[in-house]
């Protein structure tokens, strides 16, 4: 299909939905499930983007379309982060794989973020290291960062 931007894809976005770069913002992997009634895409991204968006444009294509879900998939391909890792927000990260994931949701409250350069730890206060693996959501949290 090639790399399309998102903003052709769905022209009628509604304002409130429309932040800076969102006109940027190419789309790629465009896929529909015809059987589970599911679109998957990605998103090509040149800069780091507020994540509280994503499901709020997860749920205007869902009604748009009548889906039964979309899954937004996120692709850094600008430059790596100009300040590291210290300038990324957890919370908004935290709060977009609670959405994404309402199984964990909970397990980062009040975790410890340790920040070493573009090292990260984050100490859970749950034992709960064995489902963030097993769903792979501790690379779900490195490719929002870091890829």
């Amino acid at each position: 299909m090639g790399d399309q931007f998102f903003t052709s894809i769905f022209p009628d976005i509604p304002q409130e939905l429309i932040f800076d770069d969102l006109k940027n913002i190419k789309i790629d992997n465009l896929k529909l499930k015809k059987k589970s009634n599911i679109l998957e895409m990605t998103m090509l991204l040149e800069n780091s983007m507020d994540l509280k968006v994503i499901p709020m444009l997860e749920r205007y294509i869902i009604k748009k379309l009548r889906l039964y879900n979309v899954n937004i998939n996120l692709k850094y391909i600008g430059a790596p982060l100009p300040q590291g890792a210290s300038c990324v927000n957890f919370d908004d990260i935290f709060e977009y794989l609670n959405y994404r994931h309402p199984a964990i949701k909970g397990i980062f409250n009040n975790c410890e973020k340790i920040i070493d350069q573009n090292d990260i730890k984050i100490k859970l206060n749950v034992k709960s290291k064995d489902m963030l693996e097993t769903k792979k959501i501790n690379k779900e949290i490195e490719n929002i960062i870091f890829a």
